[in-house]
This record gives C-alpha cells, structure tokens and sequence, in this order.
C-alpha cells in the first residue's frame, strides 16, 4: 500500500473510531485495507430500524481508485446502485475529494440524503 493511502486510511480511520456518523458503526477494522461497517436505518427512511454490513476493501492506491464497497449478506437492499451480489457502484471519482471517509459513509447511509442512499 502506498504510503499516501496508507496515511489517509489511518486518519480515517482514527477519525471514524472517535467521531462515527449518526446511524453508522465500525465493525472490524483488523487490516488498514478492509474494513466493515454497520449502517442501521433511521426512523422515518424507507430503512427503518434495518441494519446492513458493509465491507470496504481499499486498493493500494486510494483514494485514487476507489474501495470496493459490498453489501454482506444476508441483508442486502434493492437499490439501482447495488447489484444483486451485493457489490454497490462507487464512482472513481467519490473519494477523490478532500471529504473524509466519514462524511462519505455520511453521505452514502440510508439516512444521509444522498442522490444514492442505500
């Protein structure tokens, strides 16, 4: 992993550890590269009360290339942007930002009002 990713990882990491979005809970984070996450659905969303894991497997090169993001099973959502094997589209371009992972997961839960909640 490059050096570069492997800085950024670590302060999100960290970040995530201390300050978790609303709704959103690190499950395991054992490997800097793999990590899974607890998005639980919040009162009133199309998720309520549901609770999806979520693993992200960083690439070397992040945040140029994207993580690959998948739902585990069993609960894996309909959605446009998830396939049925639970893979979620994310765009190369989404962490390439200088947002940080939390405002990303933020952005990315069912209760972040996102052009693509999930």
């Amino acid at each position: 992993m490059s050096q570069i990713a492997t800085k950024r990882l670590q302060r999100e990491l960290s970040e995530l550890q201390k300050n978790p979005p609303a709704n959103i809970r690190l499950v395991e984070a054992d490997q800097l590269n793999k990590w899974i996450v607890e998005f639980t659905g919040a009162e009133g969303s199309l998720y309520a009360g549901e609770h999806f894991l979520l693993q992200f497997k960083f690439p070397s090169d992040y945040p140029i290339d994207s993580p690959e993001v998948i739902f585990l099973k069993p609960n894996i959502p309909v959605h446009p942007h998830v396939y049925t094997n639970g893979h979620m589209y994310v765009s190369r371009g989404m962490f390439l930002s200088r947002q940080d992972l939390s405002r990303m997961l933020t952005a990315m839960s069912p209760n972040g009002g996102s052009r693509v909640p999930v």
